[in-house]
């Protein structure tokens, strides 16, 4: 078994190699928080404030429309475990709805319905990588990537054929949720976001 990475390295932008029994002993003490891939762990960029606003109004939108629903909506602080390549890997969605009452440990969903990511800057690519590793959930019928300082959702959807890729950029637009019986329109998404002063 791999050490146990040293506390004070913690803020190591360098991925940490470590067993996922270590990693979420690791994380339970981490000040900052780490995903883990592949047997790496990976320390999370901070967040901007546009990100956190659209983040927060997709939860909020889909906690409402989900009231009195068996499906529960989760946040960032809530892990995804996912199996692939015969390991444990771990994110932390921006929000994650799952509806299965029997996927209930403590710290992780690991049979969620709808995933969303909001990107953050340098983290486009890890976003639209980490589909390739969200696929093996075979529960998961619709994963979003939503840009936060424009107007521009990518969903993934799940059907028959494959899963289909869309892009979505008019705010008078919707995201169809048929999982889970939701939409959000873009206008939902990006409330309170000021796009000029994004730029």
């Amino acid at each position: 078994m791999t050490a146990m990475p040293p506390t004070d390295i913690a803020e190591s932008q360098e991925p940490l190699r470590m067993s996922a029994e270590e990693y979420l002993a690791f994380e339970a003490a981490a000040e900052r928080r780490h995903e883990f891939q592949l047997g790496c762990a990976f320390l999370m960029p901070d967040v901007t404030v546009s990100h956190n606003i659209v983040a927060g109004n997709i939860g909020a939108e889909l906690h409402t429309q989900l009231r009195g629903k068996p499906c529960r909506v989760f946040m960032s602080q809530v892990k995804c475990r996912i199996m692939a390549a015969q390991t444990a890997n771990f994110y932390y969605p921006d929000v994650m709805v799952a509806c299965d009452p029997t996927d209930n440990a403590e710290f992780w969903r690991e049979r969620p319905s709808v995933i969303f990511e909001v990107l953050l800057p340098g983290s486009a690519r890890t976003d639209f990588d980490k589909f390739f590793v969200y696929q093996h959930i075979a529960t998961l019928q619709l994963y979003v990537v939503v840009e936060p300082d424009h107007p521009l959702v990518t969903t993934f959807q799940r059907t028959e054929e494959g899963w289909q890729r869309s892009n979505i950029s008019d705010l008078a637009a919707e995201v169809p949720i048929d999982s889970i019986g939701c939409k959000l329109s873009l206008a939902q998404i990006y409330e309170d976001i000021d796009f000029a002063a994004a730029k």
